[in-house]
């Protein structure tokens, strides 16, 4: 018997896939969009700057009117460094002390929003001042006054805030994350006779940039902060680059690009991430995470004897590519959830890929800027570094006076060291170090609890893992 509603199921069925896109839109840009930032030697070698003074931001402008419009006249609230983004218009020129900007040439129907992107010497988010759309030519325009244009007048999609040199970053990483666990080893710190490694324990630009051939370390024993004059190796260059990019992205300072709707991160952690050259199939880094590469690195500098020469200008290349991938502008997004802001989507590298089954992590709170450093509650931060070898440090807050136990277990569930045994701690934040010199390699586990001392019945517990990697 035929069907009598079969010649409406394709009416119906759009109506449903209507109603659908209707309460489940579909974005342009993807949730699970992962975005990191990386540093190059030469940002590296900047000199910092003391006091921020350039910012970039955007602002919006909708036309309002029911007329079409071709231009568009801006009169700044402070002068105008540099137009990024003129929002599709080919002509624009700045006058009177780089303040007012006139645009044209692009047709503006009814109801139609651009943004412009800028560099502007102010504290000020919201430069604009006041603004006309206007018809015909600049000379002789017909201009449209009190507009309300500016419709939102603040930063849009992007990242947006003070322009940094690679120098801020340099010294806020070395202040602190590595001010506590006795610098950054590059090589392997072992007591076999006749090898070498490198100690930084602080901040100096000329750690970089380095030109000379990678190779094995020829010296023995620890050296400690050379400059590049005393040991120009351009693969040490490249691996202490990129293991403060780790260490930056471990710590929370740097941003895998989000989602802020749902307060979590979609990215895993930059040193997670796979490489891959499917284009060369002799390349070292391949099927290796970030870190393992890393390690890799730091194990061929202080162990000449076990691999080919060749093999360190091979390595010095792919660890270059990496540290290029997400390199760029530095932007300081100090009212976002993170310092500096993310430069490229992973998935722009073929040679790069995100682990196999990867996990969300929670969103860091606003606790990163190299300017303005507030805790407001408890937490336990992941430790730095990560991976470690021998000891690393363990970072937490106290938002009130609480007594506080950390302890250490193995992935048994072991108890294998009491570092705080309820001590009675201040509120503020805290720095404990963990040293895991007589350890094995291996994944560790470390358990924060808190109790206030005022409310013994309110407790903060968490627990965090880390790697030991010797």
């Amino acid at each position: 018997m035929p069907d009598n509603n079969a010649v409406n199921r394709p009416a119906f069925q759009v109506r449903i896939l209507v109603l659908l896109l209707i309460l489940f839109p579909i974005y342009e840009t993807p949730l699970l969009a992962q975005r990191y930032r990386t540093f190059s030697q030469e940002e590296l070698s900047q000199k910092k700057i003391n006091k921020p003074s350039i910012q970039l931001s955007s602002a919006d402008f909708t036309n309002f009117h029911s007329d079409t419009m071709d231009g568009i006249h801006i009169e700044f609230g402070s002068q105008i460094r540099e137009i990024r983004d003129s929002g599709g218009f080919p002509n624009v020129s700045l006058s009177r002390r780089s303040k007012i900007l006139d645009a044209s040439g692009k047709l503006l129907l009814p109801g139609m929003k651009i943004r412009f992107t800028y560099t502007h010497i102010t504290k000020d988010r919201f430069v604009p001042g006041i603004g006309y759309f206007h018809t015909g030519t600049v000379a002789n325009a017909r201009f449209m006054k009190n507009d309300q244009i500016f419709k939102t007048g603040g930063w849009g999609e992007g990242s947006y805030g003070y322009v940094l040199t690679g120098g801020n970053i340099r010294d806020f990483l070395y202040r602190r994350a590595l001010q506590y666990s006795g610098g950054m080893i590059l090589g392997i710190k072992t007591n076999t006779i006749d090898v070498g490694w490198i100690r930084y324990t602080r901040s100096d630009r000329r750690f970089f940039s380095h030109t000379g051939s990678a190779q094995c370390f020829d010296f023995k024993w620890e050296l400690k902060n050379p400059r590049v004059a005393k040991h120009n190796n351009h693969l040490l260059g490249e691996l202490h680059a990129l293991k403060l990019a780790i260490i930056g992205n471990d710590s929370a300072f740097t941003d895998p690009w989000h989602d802020k709707t749902y307060g979590i991160f979609y990215a895993p952690l930059f040193g997670d991430l796979i490489y891959n050259d499917t284009a060369n199939a002799n390349d070292p880094g391949n099927e290796k995470t970030i870190r393992e590469i890393a390690h890799l690195a730091d194990s061929a500098l202080t162990y000449c004897s076990q691999f080919a020469p060749s093999f360190y200008a091979q390595l010095d290349s792919t660890i270059s590519r990496i540290n290029r991938a997400f390199d760029g502008e530095i932007l300081s997004r100090i009212l976002g959830q993170y310092l500096i802001a993310a430069t490229h989507d992973v998935n722009e590298f073929y040679f790069l890929q995100l682990p196999p089954g990867s996990v969300t992590r929670p969103l860091p709170e606003d606790r990163y800027s190299a300017f303005e450093n507030i805790a407001e509650d408890f937490y336990l931060e992941q430790n730095y570094p990560n991976p470690f070898n021998p000891s690393t440090v363990i970072e937490f807050n106290v938002s009130q006076p609480s007594l506080i136990t950390l302890t250490v277990y193995n992935m048994l569930g072991q108890k294998i060291s009491t570092l705080l045994d309820y001590e009675e701690m201040e509120e503020g934040l805290h720095l404990v170090n963990f040293d895991a010199t007589d350890l094995p390699s291996g994944v560790y586990y470390y358990r924060l609890v808190a109790k206030t001392i005022d409310d013994e019945e309110h407790q903060f517990h968490s627990v965090k893992r880390m790697l030991l990697l010797k």
